[in-house]
């Protein structure tokens, strides 16, 4: 891929994490964007997984997002892909709940 992270911080505030976010990643000691990029995002979700359950797929997208300078909804389906991938992650299948043709309407 041509894109590349951007390593600027912008004054260390992580993009794309509302209040709550902010919450959740001081909990696992994450406080700045260079905290972020030291550990990761797939290491922050895989922390986030263990201390809050239910924490969605959509946090990992935003911290991933957050590396590369981007909204989260701008992150290439291909690094999505590859982070669910390294997460464990299997999307649901969305022929079958949307009920499209698969014989379980």
């Amino acid at each position: 891929m041509a894109q590349e992270r951007k390593s600027e911080a912008g004054g260390g505030r992580i993009k794309n994490m509302g209040p709550k976010g902010r919450q959740w990643l001081e909990s696992i000691g994450i406080k700045t964007r260079e905290d972020l990029e030291r550990v990761g995002s797939v290491e922050a979700y895989k922390r986030l997984k263990e201390s809050i359950p239910g924490v969605s797929i959509l946090a990992l997208y935003a911290m991933e997002a957050a590396l590369w300078d981007l909204h989260w909804n701008a992150l290439p389906e291909e690094i999505k892909a590859s982070l669910q991938e390294q997460v464990g992650h299997t999307p649901p299948n969305r022929a079958a709940r949307k009920g499209t043709g698969t014989g379980i309407d």
